[in-house]
């Protein structure tokens, strides 16, 4: 921190020790004298085993951009938004915290007497009301990123050792933007150190890995359950008609949920007729790894560029990339000419929760739009998400359509499929439940609760995630299927298959994480907590529910012989059910599509010729999402885009084919 910043700053500090001696008063101290105390932590950690964390927090916009806040405001700002940031730590401090600030701008918090848990339960509330607070500079209010790392002293050799891995967390935090304190882990600092292994056999791992992990999930649902029945039967008990009797019902009761939710779908809620106030200004952000989408995004940001909205329209293009590109001159060029185009790189960034993460402090709108970098919102779409907001939603989630479907078999499956997911499954579950899902893209938010809850890079699916915090803190979420973004599907299938892998693999963290506090939880009605589940742990287990009718007719047709026509007869009635709801939903589907899929009518003998391959490749993933996760494989794979051509209207105004 520059002389200018740091002098009136530790003038702020004396004048803090020189108030009458109160608790409150001594949580500042000198940087000096917070050494003293740090050493006699220590001290007391090591020979009377009292509990001691450390922490560091820091603000990411002045770690990442203390020129532009200089340049934007003032160099007098820092040391304003400091004296803010003071206040906050010190309105909810422990008894016996005391901080201090470094040469580097990060706050050391030292927290005596305190459990690990303890410490992160006081930084989590810490970090929240940083993240919420408006912050007041000159004449306007700015909403500042609280980064914090934290670490026991039981965990270190030294107190170098404490500082080294407190920074190691926080440097954690702050590459990924975490929305939670980080706490020092062995894995942070296996992966600072640089490991020389042989090369051959990585390259060998990684072609192998997944080959193994399909195996496996063939093993785990069919030859375990195969010798566990096996097993039983040698000890004189026939546990298959326990999972026969499962079996049937669980595929039943699926079927009766999907008819339930497609009735519930042609009677969902309608969008208000008007704004309950007047359209305020509004924000987009397009999330983007831009080598990734080099041939797409200038089509993408002159479609937004041209959305016509009745206040102004802030576009923020927050992307990373690991190296210069051309295109960014381009960037630059088109932000010259339009004053409200924000190109912004975010640098360090590894993923679009990053990306939102730092583009949400840039954001000058009540409300905001969040998007693909493939994503073309319809004309209209800003003011009919804002007569939701306005009317008491805190997130409104819309219809995202796919553009491409001419372009492969894939991408006409995945056209229909939204169409199934965005007009019946979102509509219907939020009727059923009493809740909506925000799905990641074409999703309207409060720039407030944005700021507030942001995106969680620990998550491979960082926007269900933030979809159960928010429906878990109380906001109301809305589905509208008539608020269409027109994005690209996968085009292959290995492009489907790693863009569902992941998918399926951040759904079933999400429900590991968010289950139980769901179900624990004072804000949600028992309706609530019932989808809660159904989302969790129904969605989960039915992947592994159709498979084990093999493993069953393979045991007793071994233990009894092939004729078992009459014990067939209940699954192949449960099966007829389910196939029949798969028609009824798709056929129920048609009439509740866009037109510009209705009218490609020839799209909709896909799924009828596909469908019971299609299941099965969507259970099959969604089993391998439960080896990786148990193997804590979480690789990210981009799934690559390429580019489509403009399409020209028809059916009527508003639709594009």
């Amino acid at each position: 921190m520059n002389k200018r910043i740091r002098n009136p700053l530790q003038r702020w500090f004396r004048h803090r020790r020189a108030l009458p001696h109160t608790p409150l008063h001594q949580t500042f101290l000198s940087e000096a004298e917070f050494r003293k105390h740090l050493r006699k932590a220590y001290v007391a950690n090591k020979r009377h085993g009292k509990r001691v964390c450390f922490a560091l927090l820091e603000l990411n916009e002045l770690r990442q951009c203390r020129t532009y806040v200089e340049n934007k405001w003032s160099r007098r700002t820092e040391l304003r938004i400091i004296a803010q940031v003071a206040r906050l730590i010190e309105h909810d401090h422990s008894p016996g915290e005391i901080t201090t600030q470094n040469e580097r701008g990060e706050w050391l918090i030292l927290m005596p007497d305190t459990r690990l848990r303890n410490a992160r339960r006081r930084l989590r509330l810490l970090s929240r009301h940083i993240a919420s607070h408006p912050f007041r500079i000159a004449n306007e209010f700015v909403r500042l990123t609280p980064v914090i790392g934290f670490a026991s002293m039981a965990q270190c050799r030294s107190i170098s050792d404490l500082v080294y891995k407190t920074r190691l967390a926080l440097d954690y935090a702050a590459t990924c933007l975490a929305s939670r304190p980080v706490a020092f882990r062995t894995e942070l600092e296996a992966a600072k150190t640089t490991l020389r292994t042989n090369k051959l056999f990585i390259n060998f791992a990684e072609r192998t890995r997944l080959p193994f992990q399909i195996l496996l999930s063939f093993m785990v649902a069919w030859l375990i359950p195969f010798f566990v029945y096996g097993a039983f039967d040698q000890m004189g008990a026939d546990i298959a008609w326990i999972s026969y009797s499962l079996i049937v019902a669980g595929l039943c009761i699926t079927a009766v949920f999907i008819w339930i939710e497609t009735y519930l779908a042609f009677g969902a809620q309608e969008a208000p007729a008007k704004p309950a106030k007047p359209y305020p200004p509004a924000s987009a952000i397009i999330a983007a790894y831009l080598p990734n989408e080099a041939d797409t995004i200038l089509e993408t940001l002159d479609h937004f560029l041209g959305i016509s909205y009745p206040n102004s329209l802030q576009v923020i293009f927050a992307y990373n990339t690991p190296n210069d590109m051309a295109i960014e001159q381009d960037l630059m060029v088109l932000a010259e000419r339009h004053p409200n185009f924000l190109p912004y790189r975010v640098h360090g960034s590894t993923s679009k929760a990053q990306n939102i993460n730092a583009a949400k402090g840039r954001c000058t709108g009540e409300f905001v739009g969040v998007f693909d970098a493939d994503h073309w919102p319809d004309s209209g779409s800003f003011e009919r998400a804002w007569r939701w907001l306005s009317n008491g939603f805190d997130i409104v989630q819309g219809h995202c359509l796919i553009r491409n479907g001419d372009d492969s078999w894939v991408a006409r499956m995945v056209a229909v499929e939204f169409e199934t997911i965005y007009a019946i499954s979102f509509p219907g579950r939020a009727a059923l439940h009493g809740f909506g899902i925000f799905s990641g893209s074409n999703g309207y938010w409060k720039t407030e609760l944005l700021h507030r809850t942001r995106m969680d890079q620990f998550m491979l699916t960082e926007d269900i995630d933030s979809a159960f915090r928010v429906v878990n803190a109380g906001y109301k979420v809305a589905s509208d299927r008539d608020l269409v973004s027109r994005e690209l599907a996968p085009t292959k299938l290995q492009q489907l298959w790693s863009q569902r892998l992941r998918w399926a693999q951040g759904w079933l963290q999400s429900s590991i994480r968010w289950c139980m506090p769901s179900l624990t939880s004072g804000r949600l009605s028992t309706r609530q907590k019932f989808g809660i589940v159904h989302l969790t742990v129904c969605r989960e287990l039915y992947a592994w529910v159709p498979i084990q009718m093999f493993p069953i007719i393979t045991y007793w047709g071994s233990r009894n012989g092939w004729e078992i026509i009459n014990w067939l007869v209940p699954i192949f009635v449960a099966l007829l059910f389910t196939i029949l709801t798969t028609i009824g939903q798709i056929t129920a589907t048609y009439f509740l599509a866009h037109p510009t899929v209705r009218n490609r009518r020839w799209w909709w003998w896909y799924p009828f010729v596909a469908f019971v391959f299609y299941s099965g490749f969507k259970n099959l993933i969604t089993r391998v999402a439960h080896v990786k996760e148990l193997m804590r494989d979480r690789v990210w794979r981009v799934t690559p885009r390429t580019r489509h051509a403009h399409v020209e209207p028809v059916g009527g105004k508003g639709y594009n084919g």
